[in-house]
Protein backbone atom coordinates (compact mmCIF):
# COMPACT_ATOMS: atom_id res chain seq x y z
CA UNK A 1 0.00 0.00 0.00
CA UNK A 2 1.88 3.03 -1.31
CA UNK A 3 -0.61 5.56 0.07
CA UNK A 4 0.91 5.29 3.58
CA UNK A 5 4.40 5.74 2.18
CA UNK A 6 3.29 8.75 0.11
CA UNK A 7 1.48 10.27 3.09
CA UNK A 8 4.65 9.90 5.17
CA UNK A 9 6.69 11.71 2.54
CA UNK A 10 4.16 14.54 2.20
CA UNK A 11 4.05 15.00 6.00
CA UNK A 12 7.85 14.99 6.17
CA UNK A 13 7.96 17.72 3.49
CA UNK A 14 5.48 19.80 5.49
CA UNK A 15 7.63 19.44 8.60
CA UNK A 16 10.65 20.66 6.62
CA UNK A 17 8.95 23.65 5.01
CA UNK A 18 10.73 26.94 5.65
CA UNK A 19 7.94 29.14 6.96
CA UNK A 20 7.01 31.29 9.92
CA UNK A 21 3.40 30.13 9.46
CA UNK A 22 4.17 26.68 10.90
CA UNK A 23 5.14 26.45 14.56
CA UNK A 24 7.79 24.07 15.81
CA UNK A 25 5.05 22.22 17.74
CA UNK A 26 3.21 21.62 14.43
CA UNK A 27 6.43 20.41 12.79
CA UNK A 28 6.84 17.84 15.57
CA UNK A 29 3.25 16.70 14.98
CA UNK A 30 3.91 16.33 11.23
CA UNK A 31 6.98 14.18 11.90
CA UNK A 32 5.06 12.07 14.44
CA UNK A 33 2.30 11.48 11.88
CA UNK A 34 4.87 10.78 9.15
CA UNK A 35 6.46 8.15 11.42
CA UNK A 36 3.06 6.50 12.00
CA UNK A 37 2.37 6.43 8.24
CA UNK A 38 5.86 5.09 7.48
CA UNK A 39 5.39 2.35 10.11
CA UNK A 40 2.03 1.38 8.56
CA UNK A 41 3.68 1.27 5.16
CA UNK A 42 6.59 -0.96 6.25
CA UNK A 43 4.15 -3.23 8.13
CA UNK A 44 2.07 -3.80 4.98
CA UNK A 45 4.92 -4.18 2.49
CA UNK A 46 8.46 -4.10 3.84
CA UNK A 47 10.47 -2.20 1.21
CA UNK A 48 14.07 -1.33 2.05
CA UNK A 49 13.69 2.30 0.97
CA UNK A 50 10.70 2.72 3.29
CA UNK A 51 12.64 1.21 6.18
CA UNK A 52 15.49 3.66 5.58
CA UNK A 53 13.04 6.54 5.35
CA UNK A 54 11.48 5.52 8.67
CA UNK A 55 14.93 5.48 10.26
CA UNK A 56 15.63 8.97 8.86
CA UNK A 57 12.33 10.22 10.25
CA UNK A 58 13.09 8.83 13.70
CA UNK A 59 16.48 10.55 13.71
CA UNK A 60 14.83 13.77 12.53
CA UNK A 61 12.35 13.47 15.40
CA UNK A 62 15.16 13.11 17.95
CA UNK A 63 16.81 16.33 16.74
CA UNK A 64 13.47 18.17 16.46
CA UNK A 65 12.71 17.29 20.08
CA UNK A 66 15.98 18.92 21.11
CA UNK A 67 15.06 21.97 19.04
CA UNK A 68 11.78 22.09 20.96
CA UNK A 69 13.66 21.67 24.27
CA UNK A 70 15.81 24.69 23.35
CA UNK A 71 12.74 26.74 22.46
CA UNK A 72 11.06 25.80 25.75
CA UNK A 73 14.21 26.72 27.69
CA UNK A 74 14.24 30.14 26.01
CA UNK A 75 10.53 30.62 26.81
CA UNK A 76 11.29 29.83 30.45
CA UNK A 77 13.86 32.61 30.57
CA UNK A 78 10.84 34.97 30.28
CA UNK A 79 13.15 37.47 28.65
CA UNK A 80 11.81 40.30 26.55
CA UNK A 81 15.28 40.75 25.12
CA UNK A 82 15.03 40.92 21.33
CA UNK A 83 17.76 38.29 20.81
CA UNK A 84 15.76 35.73 22.84
CA UNK A 85 12.50 36.59 21.06
CA UNK A 86 14.27 36.37 17.67
CA UNK A 87 15.74 33.00 18.57
CA UNK A 88 12.31 31.66 19.59
CA UNK A 89 10.78 32.66 16.24
CA UNK A 90 13.80 31.41 14.29
CA UNK A 91 13.34 28.01 15.94
CA UNK A 92 9.75 28.00 14.65
CA UNK A 93 10.74 28.84 11.07
CA UNK A 94 12.53 25.59 10.12
CA UNK A 95 13.92 22.31 11.43
CA UNK A 96 17.65 22.72 11.99
CA UNK A 97 20.74 20.57 11.94
CA UNK A 98 22.06 19.57 15.34
CA UNK A 99 25.34 21.48 14.88
CA UNK A 100 23.40 24.69 14.18
CA UNK A 101 21.23 24.13 17.27
CA UNK A 102 24.40 23.85 19.33
CA UNK A 103 26.42 26.68 17.81
CA UNK A 104 23.70 29.28 17.29
CA UNK A 105 21.31 28.58 20.17
CA UNK A 106 22.32 26.23 22.98
CA UNK A 107 25.86 27.58 23.32
CA UNK A 108 25.33 31.36 23.03
CA UNK A 109 22.29 31.22 25.35
CA UNK A 110 24.19 28.99 27.82
CA UNK A 111 21.58 26.22 27.82
CA UNK A 112 23.62 23.53 29.56
CA UNK A 113 20.87 20.90 29.68
CA UNK A 114 20.24 21.33 25.95
CA UNK A 115 23.98 21.13 25.24
CA UNK A 116 24.15 17.84 27.14
CA UNK A 117 21.16 16.52 25.15
CA UNK A 118 22.87 17.54 21.89
CA UNK A 119 26.24 15.89 22.56
CA UNK A 120 24.40 12.78 23.79
CA UNK A 121 22.28 12.69 20.61
CA UNK A 122 25.36 13.24 18.42
CA UNK A 123 27.35 10.59 20.31
CA UNK A 124 30.07 13.18 20.92
CA UNK A 125 32.31 12.25 23.81
CA UNK A 126 34.25 14.94 25.65
CA UNK A 127 34.68 14.15 29.37
CA UNK A 128 35.72 17.67 30.37
CA UNK A 129 32.77 19.24 28.53
CA UNK A 130 30.35 16.74 30.10
CA UNK A 131 31.65 17.52 33.60
CA UNK A 132 31.43 21.26 32.95
CA UNK A 133 27.83 20.95 31.72
CA UNK A 134 26.78 18.96 34.79
CA UNK A 135 28.46 21.51 37.03
CA UNK A 136 26.54 24.31 35.28
CA UNK A 137 23.26 22.38 35.56
CA UNK A 138 23.77 21.89 39.31
CA UNK A 139 24.85 25.51 39.83
CA UNK A 140 21.77 26.74 37.94
CA UNK A 141 19.42 24.53 40.00
CA UNK A 142 20.99 25.96 43.17
CA UNK A 143 20.87 29.58 42.02
CA UNK A 144 17.27 29.24 40.74
CA UNK A 145 16.20 28.00 44.17
CA UNK A 146 18.02 30.60 46.30
CA UNK A 147 14.78 32.09 47.64
CA UNK A 148 13.52 28.69 48.86
CA UNK A 149 13.92 27.01 52.23
CA UNK A 150 16.71 24.42 52.58
CA UNK A 151 14.34 21.39 52.33
CA UNK A 152 12.74 22.86 49.20
CA UNK A 153 16.14 23.54 47.62
CA UNK A 154 17.21 19.97 48.37
CA UNK A 155 14.00 18.73 46.80
CA UNK A 156 14.44 20.95 43.71
CA UNK A 157 18.03 19.82 43.07
CA UNK A 158 17.14 16.19 43.73
CA UNK A 159 14.26 16.39 41.25
CA UNK A 160 16.54 17.89 38.59
CA UNK A 161 19.22 15.22 39.19
CA UNK A 162 16.71 12.36 39.12
CA UNK A 163 14.96 13.62 35.95
CA UNK A 164 18.26 13.93 34.08
CA UNK A 165 19.85 10.93 35.77
CA UNK A 166 17.12 8.64 34.45
CA UNK A 167 17.99 9.81 30.92
CA UNK A 168 21.78 9.61 31.13
CA UNK A 169 22.76 7.20 33.93
CA UNK A 170 22.67 4.29 31.46
CA UNK A 171 25.49 5.90 29.45
CA UNK A 172 28.34 6.65 31.90
CA UNK A 173 30.09 8.90 29.34
CA UNK A 174 27.27 11.39 29.87
CA UNK A 175 26.78 10.67 33.57
CA UNK A 176 30.23 10.91 35.22
CA UNK A 177 29.25 9.34 38.54
CA UNK A 178 32.55 9.87 40.38
CA UNK A 179 32.64 13.53 39.42
CA UNK A 180 28.94 14.08 40.25
CA UNK A 181 29.18 12.47 43.67
CA UNK A 182 32.26 14.48 44.55
CA UNK A 183 30.84 17.76 43.27
CA UNK A 184 27.45 17.24 44.95
CA UNK A 185 29.09 16.25 48.24
CA UNK A 186 31.06 19.53 48.16
CA UNK A 187 27.81 21.48 47.67
CA UNK A 188 26.03 19.54 50.42
CA UNK A 189 28.91 20.18 52.78
CA UNK A 190 29.04 23.93 52.11
CA UNK A 191 25.24 24.26 52.35
CA UNK A 192 25.11 22.13 55.49
CA UNK A 193 22.52 19.78 54.03
CA UNK A 194 21.63 16.27 55.15
CA UNK A 195 24.65 13.93 55.06
CA UNK A 196 22.84 11.15 53.16
CA UNK A 197 21.50 13.49 50.49
CA UNK A 198 23.79 12.46 47.64
CA UNK A 199 23.54 8.69 48.16
CA UNK A 200 19.76 8.97 48.48
CA UNK A 201 19.53 10.98 45.24
CA UNK A 202 21.78 8.55 43.36
CA UNK A 203 19.70 5.59 44.54
CA UNK A 204 16.55 7.41 43.37
CA UNK A 205 18.19 7.64 39.94
CA UNK A 206 18.80 3.90 40.05
CA UNK A 207 22.57 3.80 40.57
CA UNK A 208 23.31 0.35 42.05
CA UNK A 209 24.53 0.41 45.66
CA UNK A 210 27.75 -1.57 44.95
CA UNK A 211 28.67 1.01 42.28
CA UNK A 212 28.01 3.84 44.74
CA UNK A 213 30.14 2.17 47.39
CA UNK A 214 33.01 1.97 44.87
CA UNK A 215 32.81 5.74 44.40
CA UNK A 216 32.94 6.40 48.13
CA UNK A 217 35.70 3.89 48.70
Amino acid sequence: NRSFSNAARVLAKLADMHSTEISLQQRLEYIARAILSAKSSTAISPIAADGEFLHELEEKMEVARIQFQIQEALHHQCSHHSSVQDAISQLDSELMEISKLYGEFADPFKLSECKLAIIHCAGHSDPILVQTLWQEIIEKALSDSLAMSAPDRMQALSLKMVTLGKIYAGTPRYFPLDFLVQYLEQQVCSLNWDVGYVTYTMQEIGVPLPRLLEVYD
